[in-house]
């Protein structure tokens, strides 16, 4: 239960106690209470197994194994000793690699960008935090390490392959209660290794072809959108033309309707006025006849007439409205759609006779950096039993073929390779040393002849003569002294 509240418990969660304190020395007590408590509650060596979680049980002999990988650069260092791991849980990876997962998993991130000085065995992971970037957990780790009796792997690619430096690593796990352990991993990969190494391959090469496919894919489908849109505009275009088209047509006809219409007007005025002028020139003759009667006939006609023309304007209304409530038809094209193209399927690679034949995959990320590489592999060695190791096992090939495997290395990286710690040797400061001095020897009598005085014609035959033998005298002496030392 808790301390401070017994209602609340931890349930099935383990605890990792952990203090930390600065520039102070802390005694921790995980044991009975040195002194009576206010309050009841278990330590940590006393809770039962059920509330516990229960470790790795000790080694039976009472020794704790300290891994020493060495293995050749970029030759399946890591992946080895990832199935290693998977493999053996109870082992602790003690390296940078360690270092920079722990701090990931306590979400602290770093930088995505590599620099020059990147590599799997001494990362930059660049956290822009100096305590993580300048690996002083690193000090700390080593420091702590021996003083745990576990089972660890020290990961530390050019170190557990240079003498000097696998004799300082060795010297930190000195305590009765280790072993050290050599693990030379060279020469030729098992089938089984092998077959990860080509699943692996074929897993990589699948997901490129298949983001490629996808990429592909997206273009294609934009591509069509694209050209849809542009069947679209068209269109509208094409329907914006026609419909201008009909509006202008239709404006025509009614322009033409209304100048009918006014033709008309006009016609039916002049015909009503000659229509009125004759009714008056009759209507003149007749009033000598009956002018009771007339009047009569008259205005009856005249009532007459306005009916006629008033039922004429309704029956040219009614045709205008016809004319305009008639709907234009509409002229509807038929959309041709673009036939689909068949989808292509998403591509099953396989592997190629090259592939099959690789032995260790190539990542993006070295092992070793080239300058660390140029410097150190005409120091790198397989460890012997006088180091000091407990055990020296070879994982891949027998010790006679894993030296003869690494020599071979080491011949190749020569010519591959720029080996960066080359310099001169005696040999060759003598001869520079007396090339330079005959050098400044022929540079003083140059500048000699150059500054002696004009000679007369006749003497500049002889003189040019003279410096001829004298030259031919100098290269005699000189090869006669070259052949002696020789």
């Amino acid at each position: 239960p808790h301390p401070k509240n017994p209602q609340k418990t931890w349930g099935e969660k383990p605890l990792f106690p952990h203090v930390s304190f600065k520039n102070t020395t802390l005694h921790v007590n995980f044991g009975s209470p040195l002194a009576p408590l206010p309050f009841k509650c278990l330590t940590v060596a006393e809770v039962p197994t059920s509330d516990g979680q229960v470790g790795p049980p000790p080694p039976k002999d009472g020794k704790y194994e300290v891994i020493f990988p060495v293995a050749v650069p970029d030759e399946g260092t890591f992946d080895w000793l990832d199935e290693f791991l998977e493999k053996n849980p109870q082992y602790v990876e003690l390296s940078d690699r360690a270092i920079i997962k722990w701090a990931e998993k306590s979400g602290i991130s770093h930088s995505e960008q590599n620099s020059w000085k990147n590599c799997n065995d001494k990362p930059d992971p660049q956290f822009r935090i100096p305590l993580l970037d300048d690996f002083s957990a690193r000090r700390v780790i080593q420091a702590v390490a021996p003083t745990q009796p576990r089972h660890y792997v020290v990961m530390e690619v050019k170190s557990n392959l240079v003498k000097e430096e696998r004799s300082q690593l060795l010297k930190r796990f000195t305590e009765n209660y280790f072993k050290t352990v050599a693990k030379v991993v060279m020469g030729e990969p098992p089938s089984a290794f092998k077959e990860k190494v080509h699943k692996a391959l074929l897993t990589e090469k699948q997901e490129k072809a298949t983001q490629e496919w996808k990429r592909r894919k997206v273009e294609k489908e934009q591509e069509r959108l694209q050209r849809k849109r542009a069947r679209e505009l068209e269109e509208a275009k094409k329907r914006a033309e026609e419909e201008a088209k009909r509006k202008l047509e239709e404006l025509e006809r009614q322009a033409a309707e209304a100048a009918a219409a006014e033709a008309a007007a006009a016609a039916a005025a002049e015909k009503e006025a000659a229509d009125a002028a004759a009714a008056a020139d009759g209507q003149a003759e007749a009033k000598t006849d009956g002018q009771e009667a007339k009047p009569d006939v008259k205005m009856e006609e005249s009532q007459a007439k306005p009916e006629v023309k008033e039922e004429k304007a309704e029956v040219k209304e009614e045709a205008k409205a016809e004319v305009k409530d008639e709907p234009m038809p509409e002229v509807k094209e038929e959309v041709k759609e673009e036939p689909e193209e068949p989808e292509e399927p998403c591509p099953q690679v396989e592997l190629t006779a090259e592939d099959k034949a690789t032995c260790f995959r190539k990542k993006s990320t070295a092992d070793l950096t080239s300058w660390t590489l140029g410097s150190y592999f005409t120091k790198f060695s397989i460890p012997e039993k006088e180091e000091g190791f407990g055990e020296i096992g070879y994982e891949w090939a027998a010790e006679a073929k894993a030296k003869e495997y690494l020599a071979s290395y080491i011949r190749k990286s020569k010519i591959t390779n720029r080996i960066e710690d080359l310099v001169p040797g005696e040999w060759f400061k003598t001869k520079s040393a007396e090339f330079h001095g005959l050098l400044e020897g022929w540079k003083s009598r140059q500048k000699e002849y150059a500054m002696r005085p004009p000679l007369p014609p006749q003497e500049e035959v002889a003189a040019e003569a003279l410096a001829a033998a004298q030259a031919a005298a100098l290269a005699t002496a000189e090869a006669a002294q070259a052949a002696a030392q020789a």
